[in-house]
């Protein structure tokens, strides 16, 4: 049975990212890649040269 992704059961990744062209795309890309689905995506704040966010994530499963 293959297990599709679910606000059920939803994850908040805080990432921080070098403020340049493309960084968001590598880690959205290796999320979908991976199998989640993409909820949302908020800026939380800023340091030099680094955007950090929240990104949330609907997951097949929870690992335990």
């Amino acid at each position: 049975m293959i297990k599709t992704p679910s606000a059920s059961y939803s994850i908040l990744m805080r990432v921080e990212l070098l403020t340049k062209p493309g960084m968001l795309g590598k880690v959205t890309s290796a999320i979908g890649k991976a199998g989640g689905d993409i909820g949302a995506v908020d800026i939380v704040g800023f340091k030099k040269d680094i955007t950090i966010r929240d990104i949330t994530v609907n997951v097949a499963d929870l690992p335990m």
